[in-house]
């Protein structure tokens, strides 16, 4: 009688060990994804913080980095509003076309030295020359930006990879070139304001 007792408690925790292991994996998922949450709130909250103090000791391109800081308010609302995918794929993709174009006035003054002069085509970046030197603290809280740029990329991509590896090409594909389209037009609008911003500096 007593092992009779003894098989059926076995029994009874095995069966209550399957019956947790599914409740104990999704309360872990739903962690993990909190978790994650808050990393990109964290991240995208402090990038706007940095624009913002950014623009106030960098007050000649006030209006640009408060543009900048723009589009990681729109990353936090698409966590809310839509599939983490949409949020990962713009995480990913704003911090590094950003970075692309905080190089291209370096890699145009190569340019400019190699070729002994300024070609006509990019004569519009020779405004950017023109600017009063950055003071300590916008220096200071440029490379901060940096740093949470390329933390945000690392972060996004990290998920990315963890959540969405198996997501069907054709969507991952549309992901893709939807935020891609949507970053390029953002940094195209400031590009053109830029320009506008400085030609009278010139």
């Amino acid at each position: 009688m007593t092992f009779m007792k003894t098989l059926a408690g076995m029994a009874d925790l095995n069966i209550s060990k399957e019956t947790d292991h599914p409740m104990a994996k999704r309360k872990r998922q739903v962690k993990d994804l909190s978790s994650a949450h808050r990393g990109i709130v964290t991240l995208a909250l402090a990038l706007v913080i940095s624009f913002l103090l950014l623009a106030y000791f960098d007050s000649q391109l006030f209006f640009i980095h408060l543009y900048e800081s723009l589009i990681y308010l729109a990353i936090v609302a698409t966590l809310f509003a839509l599939e983490e995918r949409w949020t990962y794929m713009l995480g990913m993709l704003a911090p590094a076309v950003w970075l692309m174009l905080m190089l291209i006035p370096g890699a145009c003054t190569v340019l400019f030295f190699a070729v002994g002069g300024i070609p006509e085509i990019l004569r519009p970046v020779q405004l950017v020359f023109h600017l009063q030197r950055a003071s300590f603290p916008a220096s200071i809280l440029g490379i901060i930006i940096l740093i949470l740029s390329m933390s945000m990329f690392i972060f996004c991509a990290s998920r990315w990879r963890s959540e969405f590896v198996d997501l069907g090409r054709g969507r991952g594909w549309t992901t893709f070139l939807v935020c891609f389209g949507v970053v390029g037009i953002y940094y195209g609008a400031m590009v053109l304001l830029a320009l506008q911003h400085l030609r009278p500096i010139a």
